[in-house]
């Protein structure tokens, strides 16, 4: 791939994954699928370590990088909310399980996240 086409491709997978976190965060609309939701994320956060150390030289790529950093820091600073919500979405230990109705098939509750303190997800 051309370097244009990489950029083309990380901007695209940003794109996806900001349009995924504003329609869940506004709309409570999600990607189908356990995993989709982690795989984008995982793909943007190794896809920012690529363009990162192969456009080092470039003072975009160091003002980007500066803003990613300010914005970890920033997130853990008002009680680490910001980024327990970031960890516990990409990886998939903010979900609760309720019933398994065959091997194939389970329920599971989408609205119990980060924001619910005292764990009643509405059950």
């Amino acid at each position: 791939m051309s370097n244009k086409q990489v950029i083309i491709v990380y901007i695209i997978s940003l794109l996806l994954l900001l349009a995924n976190v504003i329609g869940d965060a506004l709309y409570k609309l999600s990607i189908a699928g356990y995993w989709s939701d982690r795989i984008m994320f995982w793909l943007w956060f190794f896809g920012t370590f690529y363009i990162i150390i192969k456009y080092w030289k470039k003072l975009a790529t160091k003002i980007y990088f500066g803003i990613l950093i300010a914005g970890i820091i920033l997130s853990i600073l008002p009680m680490a909310i910001p980024f327990f919500a970031i960890a516990l979405s990409t990886t998939g230990g903010g979900l609760h399980f309720k019933k398994q109705i065959t091997p194939a098939y389970r329920l599971q509750i989408v609205g119990c996240n980060w924001k619910t303190i005292d764990g009643d997800c509405g059950e």
